[in-house]
């Protein structure tokens, strides 16, 4: 099945005047210059709505496949996560953090095995910017226990490349984190399907 055919069998059914496959393409396209699955991400119930033939049953049905489908993408057969290296770390977080149009945040915590308690969003940033927070992000390692963390963002434009805000953000908190006594394993920036890791280039 085609992109269009396997999205209208999702939806079922189109309008009066358009099948389910003319429709599923319409909601395909975004701004008349992307086409893909990958402009699924770009919709939330507004923008699915605004669609003539999409109401709030087909526009909830996509929201949560595409929930499903970042759920699958992070789910392990153990019970706990281990994030033992830059790729893996990146791999679990890449389809969560590549399609969002602004910075997020995100702190892994991890136990002394490097396996995963859990994540936590910092902070939410403008299109072209993050908010990072040293203070904020151990504390919040402080309070869950973590032995050690991990930072994440991402860059919405696509390249992972760190900016030189990127790059004191780091220093600050890896200086804070040491005064404390939690281990910074790395900061990960995460561009479309590509990323940049700190430890691999040995800044951390």
């Amino acid at each position: 099945l085609s992109d269009a055919e396997l999205l209208a069998v999702i939806i079922k059914s189109g309008t009066n005047n358009m099948s389910a496959v003319e429709l599923a393409r319409q909601i395909l396209t975004f701004s008349n210059k992307e086409y893909g699955l990958n402009v699924l991400y770009k919709h939330n119930l507004s923008t699915l709505k605004s669609i003539k033939g999409v109401g709030d049953a087909k526009a909830v049905t996509i929201l949560c496949i595409l929930e499903i489908a970042q759920r699958i993408s992070k789910s392990k057969k153990t019970h706990r996560v281990l994030l033992d290296t830059p790729k893996k770390v990146a791999m679990y977080y890449m389809e969560e953090l590549r399609h969002l149009e602004k910075e997020n945040v995100l702190i892994a915590l991890l136990d002394s095995k490097n396996q995963l308690l859990g994540t936590l969003v910092s902070s939410i940033g403008t299109i072209n910017s993050s908010l990072f927070s040293p203070r904020e992000i151990l504390v919040d390692a402080l309070k869950n226990n973590a032995v050690g963390i991990i930072i994440l963002h991402n860059h919405p434009s696509g390249d992972p490349s760190p900016s030189k805000e990127d790059l004191i953000a780091t220093h600050k908190i890896l200086d804070a984190s040491k005064i404390i006594g939690i281990n910074m394993l790395d900061h990960i920036i995460i561009g479309d399907k590509t990323f940049y890791s700190f430890k691999e280039e040995n800044i951390i």
